[in-house]
């Protein structure tokens, strides 16, 4: 468990030790007792611990001690800020499993060497359509700015939702990577694949994020925006 401390003790925590869970919603901090589910090892899954494995065995094998030391140069010079909002500074082979794995989720080429620019631009205010007619329609807007032509898109989604829900950042899904600048974006392929038949009748909400991820393995500041099921 990571746990943040005031004078009075524990103010903020994220993670789990023994059976007590620490977490986070828009009441505040709280405690809860783990659960823990059963592992099914699905394809997400084992898709993603065959990336950190090869990505590790990649560090220590193929890449040089000037590039390891290029990674670490890199990462001392780009903290990032942690749940807590505090900056926290990687390891090399921290941030060359970070970029690489944005990349490998992209669908992007693999990098060697830490990028030389960290340029994103934004994703911009986001525009969710949500309905049922005529067999369903998913699609969502961005207003992209100063984006790299070279970018791609990854996008995030929610099952559909309460109406009265809206602290969704656990709920959140990936559900596919799209070329920029392609906006609209057609999500609801990639939505079913997640999570099965689109909704048939109205009602509910789904929510959305997207954020630039770019050849550096380089990731924006994630836009979101939800939509009622109409």
């Amino acid at each position: 468990m990571k746990a943040k401390f005031s004078g009075f003790g524990i103010v903020d925590g994220r993670g789990k030790v023994n059976g007590t869970v620490a977490s986070k919603n828009r009441f505040g901090a709280y405690l809860r007792t783990k659960v823990s589910p059963v592992n099914r090892n699905t394809s997400f899954q084992a898709a993603v611990r065959a990336t950190f494995s090869f990505l590790s065995t990649a560090w220590s094998n193929l890449l040089t001690q000037a590039q390891r030391l290029a990674f670490g140069a890199f990462s001392a010079d780009h903290p990032f800020n942690d749940i807590f909002g505090d900056p926290k500074t990687l390891d090399g082979h921290q941030m060359y499993i970070k970029l690489n794995a944005a990349l490998q989720n992209a669908g992007l080429t693999l990098i060697t060497s830490p990028p030389v620019d960290v340029t994103t631009g934004d994703m911009g205010a986001l525009t969710l359509v949500a309905t049922v007619a005529a067999g369903g329609t998913l699609t969502v807007a961005s207003n992209e700015n100063n984006v790299p032509g070279s970018a791609m898109v990854n996008i995030y989604a929610t099952k559909v939702m309460p109406n009265g829900r809206n602290f969704v950042k656990s709920q959140l899904s990936f559900i596919g990577t799209f070329a920029s600048a392609r906006t609209p974006y057609d999500i609801k392929a990639a939505w079913i694949a997640k999570y099965g038949a689109f909704p048939a009748v109205a009602g509910g909400k789904i929510f959305v994020a997207a954020q630039i991820v770019t050849v550096g393995g380089w990731l924006s500041t994630p836009s979101g925006t939800s939509a009622f099921v109409s």
